[in-house]
Formats: C-alpha cells, sequence, structure tokens
C-alpha cells in the first residue's frame, strides 16, 4: 500500500482527488503524519515542487546556482523529480 501511495504522489496524483482504491489509508495515512509533524520522502519531493511552483524568486536563486546538474540513474527519475529538474535548470 505504501508503494503504491508514493507512486500515486510521484505521479502528481493528490489525495484529495485520488480515486485508486487505496485512497481510503491514503487519507488517514495523511492524518496520522500530521499528527506526527512528519513528512516522509515524497513528501519531500512533492512540497519542493510545490515551493519552487509558487515561488520564483526561490526557483530562480537555485536556477542561478549550478551550471550543470548531473542526475544518476535518470531512466528512473519521475514526474515530480523530472518538474523539481526542470526549474532548477533553467538557464
Amino acid at each position: 500500500v505504501k508503494a503504491t501511495i508514493g507512486y500515486l504522489k510521484n505521479d502528481g496524483v493528490e489525495v484529495d482527488t485520488c480515486k485508486h482504491e487505496v485512497a481510503d489509508v491514503w487519507r488517514r495515512y495523511e492524518e496520522l503524519k500530521q499528527e506526527a509533524n512528519a513528512i516522509d520522502y515524497d513528501d519531500m519531493l512533492c512540497l519542493t515542487l510545490r515551493l519552487l511552483e509558487k515561488q520564483p524568486d526561490v526557483a530562480a536563486r537555485y536556477a542561478s546556482r549550478w551550471s550543470h546538474i548531473h542526475v544518476d540513474e535518470f531512466q528512473d527519475t519521475n514526474k515530480v523529480q523530472y518538474a523539481i529538474l526542470r526549474i532548477i535548470g533553467r538557464p
């Protein structure tokens, strides 16, 4: 179930709009994380993407920080990771 939730998150699906059979478990998982003031790895990626999309000044600062970005195992990059790379990889 955790792997399915992670796959959905990394595919850009939001828990509130999820129609998958794990949606109820996912909602409860999110509630438990919030009660514990915790995030998981997939949250780190999604929150980073949200920050970069909503704060252009932050995105620009990171985009200007590096002239090259090396991505190991690029073929395993998911949609969220790719979107982050597209933002920070801008010239």
